[in-house]
């Protein structure tokens, strides 16, 4: 069973992080939301406290529904950073009716460039031959938005040095190998919001205000002074954003 950090009491939000993190990254917006919702953090498969060989993201659906099926939670609303949105968008695929909502963050219903997956493997090799530090000072600091420092990128780095060679290269294998998702945006009438840092050297903000557009229900608000990392570079907005679209939805 997955590893969760639980809190707070109401309608249920499920927060996902992203690559070489765990639920440690939602520490600074757990207590803005845990007053009015029941906050659900997992450690993704292979991540965190969250023990598992799984490397596909339909395999992480099935093991994220049976950790919320354990916390009797039928309905929630799903924020995803960048790879979480991945396994998002892979349990929406599978029960559509447990979701009152979905939150892109620093996220994309695309699949892979062919350039992107072969970037994915050579860090796999990476990953075999010198194991997690000189990947993660190889791939942290670009996730910022340029020149930034300061504790919470060291925290990033912290948190990052913490998870295992393996866990990374199963979720760069699950990321590599994940399908386009975005004909899901198209049809769901589940509410839908992309929020996305202007400095992200990742995700292009017309990328990203084209996706916000698929949704019948689409909500799009750009992060100014975020990269990839918004919840650590601009978490006041970021809480804002959340909460003027939580609102939004008829719990």
């Amino acid at each position: 069973m997955l590893h969760a950090h639980v809190s707070g009491n109401g309608p249920a939000l499920v927060f996902l992080h992203g690559h070489c993190e765990d639920h440690r990254i939602w520490k600074g917006l757990v207590p803005v939301f845990d007053s009015s919702y029941q906050v659900v953090c997992p450690d993704l498969p292979g991540f965190g406290k969250s023990n598992s060989d799984s490397r596909s993201l339909d395999e992480w659906a099935h093991e994220l529904f049976q950790l919320l099926d354990k916390l009797e939670i039928t309905r929630f609303s799903l924020i995803g950073h960048s790879l979480g949105a991945y396994a998002g968008l892979a349990m929406l695929e599978t029960q559509p009716q447990r979701f009152h909502s979905f939150t892109f963050l620093h996220s994309t219903c695309l699949a892979d460039t062919e350039e992107k997956k072969t970037g994915r493997l050579r860090q796999i090799k990476l990953l075999e031959q010198y194991g997690t530090e000189p990947y993660v000072r190889q791939i942290i600091p670009g996730l910022f938005r340029p020149g930034y420092s300061g504790p919470s990128l060291e925290m990033a780095l912290d948190i990052a040095r913490e998870q295992t060679p393996q866990g990374l290269i199963n979720a760069l294998m699950a990321m590599h190998d994940r399908p386009d998702r975005c004909s899901l945006l198209k049809r769901t009438s589940v509410p839908v919001a992309v929020i996305s840092g202007e400095q992200d050297g990742l995700l292009p903000l017309e990328k990203q205000a084209w996706m916000a557009e698929l949704p019948s229900s689409g909500y799009f608000r750009v992060l100014e002074q975020s990269g990839h990392m918004g919840q650590y570079e601009e978490p006041e907005v970021v809480t804002r954003a959340l909460m003027e679209f939580l609102k939004t939805l008829n719990h």
